[in-house]
């Protein structure tokens, strides 16, 4: 509410409920996620609403995504990958929106906002040498994958 306090909070009873929104006027509703444990994405940060009368509107919080990726770009002779920009795609979610990555001068990278499954990761400097990336499912919260290996 702009003041510290809230309308609705989600906690161990349930999820959170708005009930003073007004039947046909527009609203959004904006979601406080400052607490949340690494790697958990929420998604978009406000909802826009247009509830009717004497119904619900439900809006789905988060992503599914519970992994913050970290890795070590290596090329083949085990030298780092340094100061490269590339992108992270997905091979088991048609939907998911390719994540843009980028190395340190020490070839690491961090990704955000991701499921367990395959991915690859694709530099934009050497798309033809593609590394794929398998997050297992017991996966959550930071995992370290360590190094990984561009193709020759």
């Amino acid at each position: 509410m702009g003041d510290g306090t809230y309308q609705a909070q989600m906690d161990n009873l349930g999820p959170a409920l708005l009930p003073a929104l007004v039947p046909y006027r527009a609203a959004r509703a904006t979601v406080d996620a400052r607490q949340l444990p690494i790697g958990l994405n929420v998604g978009p940060g406000a909802f826009d609403m247009a509830p009717t009368y004497k119904r619900g509107t439900l809006v789905t919080v988060g992503t599914g995504a519970t992994v913050f990726l970290l890795a070590t770009l290596e090329n083949p002779d085990g030298t780092p990958v340094s100061l490269q920009a590339g992108r992270m795609v997905s091979l088991d979610d048609p939907n998911f929106e390719p994540a843009l990555v980028f190395t340190n001068r020490i070839g690491r990278i961090a990704v955000e906002g991701l499921k367990p499954g395959a991915y690859y990761i694709e530099l934009f400097t050497a798309a033809d040498r593609p590394v794929r990336v398998v997050i297992p499912d017991s996966a959550s919260g930071q995992y370290d994958i360590g190094p990984l290996t561009l193709k020759e």
